[in-house]
């Protein structure tokens, strides 16, 4: 193993929550400013989307990552443990103010990626938190979710709009045709799947049935993504790792 004790694992840790932080402050710059440093730093123009809600308000944050998804995605990680670490009985008061203030940062970079399935899964991340943990954690828990509602409130229009539309049906119809489109491709080929690699060799036919899907680079659901990509026993490995993974978290939790 690369880390010989807990306390190694726990240094490490604590340099991916302090880096995580502060590229969430770039990112919060970043959607303010346009600036793009993995761009601009090469000599490359900024690659970044403006919020497309008809107004000029901000760029959408992704970091140093590709896209806003892929950053979210990514954040969630370090995001979960801090909130974990927030609630730790051997933090200090003064710490915990640091933990929520770089807590903070990381939200508000979440918002402005305008990644809603993160924004989901982390409410989920917060509720889980208070299930386990109980007591007084469930009641912090309860506070920070006031707190994230305040946050996604204060962020902007935009934002505020982006979370409305997770509810339109009409704004949400050229996903549920993606979904559909792909479905469709898993029913074709439910055991082994297209074959990973072959998306875009065969996905055009399908996408033709649903010609308001807004775009056709992948199912837009990870569950689904690897059902057409390896079909039902790819997607059963997939769920087994979770399984292992979930229990070995537990169990560790447990100790």
């Amino acid at each position: 193993s690369l880390i010989a004790n807990r306390l190694e694992a726990e240094q490490m840790l604590q340099l991916f929550v302090i880096f995580a932080v502060i590229v969430a402050g770039y990112g919060i710059v970043q959607h303010f400013t346009g600036l793009d440093l993995a761009k601009q730093l090469v000599g490359k123009p900024a690659a970044l989307d403006p919020f497309w809600f008809g107004r000029q308000e901000g760029f959408r944050t992704k970091g140093f990552h590709p896209s806003g998804i892929t950053y979210a995605h990514n954040l969630l990680f370090p995001l979960s443990i801090i909130s974990a670490w927030v609630f730790a009985p051997t933090v200090s008061w003064k710490q915990q103010l640091l933990l929520v203030g770089g807590w903070a940062v990381m939200i508000l970079a979440l918002l402005f990626s305008l990644t809603r399935g993160v924004w989901v899964a982390y409410i989920a991340v917060l509720f889980l938190l208070g299930i386990i943990r109980g007591g007084k954690v469930s009641l912090g828990v309860a506070g920070g979710i006031v707190l994230l509602g305040g946050l996604l409130f204060s962020a902007g229009a935009g934002v505020q709009e982006r979370a409305w539309k997770a509810f339109d049906l009409k704004e949400n119809l050229g996903r549920s045709q993606i979904w559909l489109a792909n479905w469709d491709m898993a029913k074709d080929r439910p055991l082994f799947g297209w074959g990973y690699g072959n998306y875009r060799k065969f996905r055009d036919p399908y996408y033709q049935r649903y010609p308001k899907a807004d775009h056709s680079g992948h199912a837009h659901n990870s569950f689904l993504q690897i059902t057409v990509d390896s079909g039902l026993v790819g997607l059963a490995a997939f769920l087994a790792f979770f399984v292992v993974l979930l229990r070995t978290g537990w169990q560790a939790y447990r100790l």
